[in-house]
C-alpha cells in the first residue's frame, strides 16, 4: 500500500506523488477515475479509460461476460442496497487478508532477525558480548 499527504491547492488541485503516478501509468492527459465512499470519508483513484461501441476490446469485454453468465459467474440482488453491502463485505473481506499477509510477512522478518542475532552472538567471543538484563537472558535462553 502506498500512503502519502498531498496538499489540496487553489482550485482543488493536487499533485500526485510520482510513485502514485508511475503505478497508475499515469501521464499529463491521462483519465482518472476517482471514486469517494461519503460513509467512511475515504476515496479511491484508478486509471481511467475510455472505450467506443463496436472496437475490439469491447467485443472481447462482451464475449467474457456472456460467457461468465452462461457459466453462473454472476450474483443477483434485490435491491442497489443489497449490492452496496456485499461489495462491502467483499472489501473488508481482501482487507482482512491483506492484512493477514502482512502480518505473516512481520512474523518472517522477526524470525530472520532473531536468527541473525543469534548467529552474530555465535561468533562473538566469550566475555565481549554485550550485557543483557537477566529477563532477556531467560526469555532468549528459553526460546532457543
Amino acid at each position: 500500500m502506498i500512503r502519502q499527504l498531498v496538499r489540496l491547492r487553489d482550485r482543488n488541485q493536487i499533485t500526485l506523488p510520482s510513485e502514485v503516478a508511475e503505478r497508475l501509468s499515469a501521464k499529463p492527459g491521462s483519465l482518472l477515475e476517482l471514486v469517494m465512499d461519503p460513509e467512511n470519508d475515504w476515496v479511491e483513484l484508478r486509471r481511467a479509460e475510455v472505450v467506443r461501441a463496436g472496437t475490439p476490446q469491447v467485443e472481447r469485454e462482451l464475449k467474457e461476460a456472456k460467457e461468465d453468465i452462461k457459466e453462473g459467474r454472476f450474483e443477483t440482488f434485490d435491491n442497489p442496497e443489497d449490492l452496496v453491502k456485499d461489495i462491502q463485505a467483499k472489501r473488508r473481506a481482501l482487507e482482512g487478508n491483506e492484512k493477514q499477509e502482512e502480518h505473516a510477512d512481520l512474523g518472517q522478518l522477526f524470525e530472520a532477525l532473531r536468527t541473525s542475532i543469534r548467529e552474530i552472538e555465535a561468533r562473538v567471543p566469550a566475555g565481549r558480548a554485550p550485557r543483557r538484563s537477566q529477563a532477556a537472558r531467560s526469555k532468549l535462553s528459553s526460546e532457543r
